[in-house]
């Protein structure tokens, strides 16, 4: 990649982020801000771990997370930040869906985490094989509400 494009992209981030603060900073006033002013699409085919991971991580953000219904596609692990709270619509209308690959954490909760607070979600790892849905290493304080972990696995067909 060239240094002309990489250059590009980082100023669309830039002017992408600076939009997305305003909007942000007028909801902060009930401490809440949805992933999806982040741009998180939640339609389970759109790959969002870019932009839920920009979520978690961005100064305009929160340390209250509202997940909207909706199936969230993520390809690679995603990580709370220590304190974070994330709240789903419900356990059966806000899904984590992973499509990475075998032998992998999904969401993490890193060492060192203080405070940090999930409920209603479904994780759910499809087929992938040694996976670990939820992740907690070294926390304290966490709660952990109204999660389902699934996997589907596929039976082998009869001769």
């Amino acid at each position: 990649m060239s240094t002309s494009s990489i250059l590009t992209i980082l100023q669309n981030t830039v002017s992408a982020i600076n939009g997305l603060s305003t909007a942000i900073r007028a909801r902060l006033g009930n401490g809440i801000v949805s992933v999806k002013d982040f741009g998180v699409v939640g339609d389970g085919v759109a790959d969002d771990t870019a932009n839920l991971n920009l979520a978690f991580n961005s100064k305009a953000g929160a340390a209250h997370l509202y997940w909207p219904g909706g199936t969230y596609k993520i390809t690679a692990p995603i990580l709370q930040p220590s304190g974070q709270r994330w709240q789903g619509a419900s356990r059966t209308k806000t899904v984590i869906l992973w499509a990475g690959g075998n032998t992998s954490d999904v969401v993490v909760m890193p060492s060192g985490s203080i405070g940090n607070i999930i409920e209603n979600f479904t994780i759910e790892v499809g087929t992938a094989t040694n996976c670990t849905a939820l992740h907690l290493v070294d926390t304290q304080k966490a709660r952990i509400a109204g999660i389902t972990m699934l996997t589907r696995r596929t039976s082998a067909s009869s001769p």
